[in-house]
């Protein structure tokens, strides 16, 4: 439970949400791209919230604080510990973003 409080602490509550939403996304999926990132952008607007904007922020953060690293593949976790941590919090209940990817 300190990482999530952590990240309380260090976002509002959209940042904080969107956060989770990319931890989630690269602890089970094994990284967090581009095409990720549009597409939680893109949902987010369907329920009136800009966040493509904040979502650069957020990654920044989430690898300052050594959550996440970058690669030319998007962002991923370097440390299997914090993998697998925050795989088995997700695990019951995360869709993957491509799963929910609004179908045009």
């Amino acid at each position: 439970m300190h990482y999530q409080t952590r990240l309380k602490e260090a976002f509002s509550d959209e940042g904080y949400r969107v956060a989770m939403e990319i931890l989630a996304e690269a602890a089970l999926e094994g990284n967090f791209t581009s095409y990720e990132e549009n597409i939680l952008a893109e949902l987010f607007e369907e329920i009136g919230e800009n966040i493509r904007a904040q979502i650069p922020d957020v990654l920044a953060i989430l690898v300052h604080e050594g959550y996440l690293e970058r690669s030319n593949d998007g962002y991923f976790f370097s440390s299997r510990l914090l993998k697998d941590w925050w795989a088995a919090r997700f695990r019951s209940h995360h869709i993957a973003l491509k799963k929910r990817k609004r179908q045009s």
